[in-house]
């Protein structure tokens, strides 16, 4: 996958991806972009009028949010895409750093999709 150039020069990077911005679409799609990946939906929970899936693309989860009315089921295979002005890296050692002096909390995936 492309990168956008970011805090990623000296070592291991973190891919940080709003959940909104990654695009579902059936994995019958005619078209696979690059930046695109097939996945199965583990998951899928009502939130308000949007549904948000979590699909898993080899061992890496990835979240998403769709309407609701065209929300996957859980078990369906999904064409996810993540445009490439969505994609934001920054060095492990600065989200480490950063995330030590903070209150908030994330989790950490590891490997590549």
């Amino acid at each position: 996958m492309s990168l956008p150039a970011g805090d990623n020069k000296d070592g291991p990077t973190v891919l940080l991806v709003r959940q909104e911005s990654v695009l579902v679409a059936s994995a019958a799609s005619p078209v696979l972009r690059e930046g695109s990946f097939l996945g199965r939906v583990v998951e899928n929970r009502l939130i308000g009028s949007r549904a948000e899936i979590i699909a898993k693309v080899h061992d890496t989860l990835i979240r998403a949010e769709v309407a609701q009315s065209n929300a996957p089921r859980v078990g369906d295979e999904v064409l996810l895409h993540i445009p490439l002005d969505s994609r934001w890296t920054v060095s492990l050692a600065s989200a480490t750093k950063a995330h030590e002096n903070s209150n908030q909390s994330y989790s950490l995936v590891s490997g590549a999709i």
